[in-house]
């Protein structure tokens, strides 16, 4: 099983990588990984171009500067990036090495293994989780994330032959928003790629982990996000 795998981590937040690395030791996967020192929010900015928190503006630079990084390197075609405070389900780990390896296969650019999740999407994983348990028989689990992504981007995977497209047009989106001080969510920019057909990408279902309650409650990327497990639908 071949794959990059990245973790998105302040150098600040000695503590989060720590319980990090500890959790990807558990779970057998520690060696696919590498920090990756998160963005803040630069001193020199006085605003935050229509975004609401510098988390928000800080997690924008740590993914551009992240692919960047990708786009030069010569890694493997496949790519996780996590943030700090993901977890694996470790019962369907090795489900994801089965991903990451059929992934190869597929045309899809980016599949999300964590996502925020709403009633509907909810009634649907909980049908999968059910088809699951009483067939023997492959059930569906890539959704179209035009229709099924709502956002997160704790973890996820690319294709390393894509990253170079998917920068270039992140940045233009990037720049052009800011100028206009109508910048959103790196992960709202994503869904509205998905739904204009400009990305092709998928959700897995079920998620293969969640943000831990704890660390996410605290994120040193998504700051003043206290209340975030209470306010979004996350897939714990």
């Amino acid at each position: 099983m071949e794959y990059k795998g990245f973790y998105i981590n302040l150098n600040s937040q000695k503590l989060r990588k720590e319980k990090l690395i500890k959790h990807l030791k558990e779970v057998d996967l520690f060696h696919n990984y590498e920090c990756f020192e998160a963005l803040t929010y630069p001193n020199e900015e006085s605003k935050l171009f229509g975004l609401k928190t510098k988390g928000e503006y800080g997690l924008w630079l740590s993914i551009l500067k992240l692919l960047e990084k990708i786009s030069r390197e010569s890694y493997s075609n496949i790519i996780h990036i996590i943030e700090d405070d993901f977890r694996f389900n470790s019962s369907i780990i090795s489900e994801f090495k089965k991903i990451v390896i059929e992934q190869k296969y597929l045309s899809e650019d980016i599949i999300f293994l964590d996502y925020l999740i709403d009633i509907p999407l909810l009634n649907l994983i909980n049908l999968i989780i059910k088809q699951k348990k009483e067939s023997s028989k492959d059930i569906q689990k890539y959704f179209s994330a035009s229709y099924f992504y709502l956002g997160c981007t704790s973890s996820f995977l690319l294709r390393k032959s894509c990253v170079e497209n998917l920068l270039n047009i992140l940045k233009k989106i990037f720049q052009n928003l800011k100028s206009e001080n109508r910048l959103q969510p790196i992960d709202m920019v994503l869904r509205s790629l998905f739904q204009k057909g400009i990305l092709k990408g998928s959700i897995i279902i079920p998620p293969f982990g969640s943000p831990d309650w704890i660390m996410d409650d605290y994120s040193s990327i998504q700051t003043k996000h206290i209340s975030s497990i209470k306010n979004t639908m996350r897939a714990y």
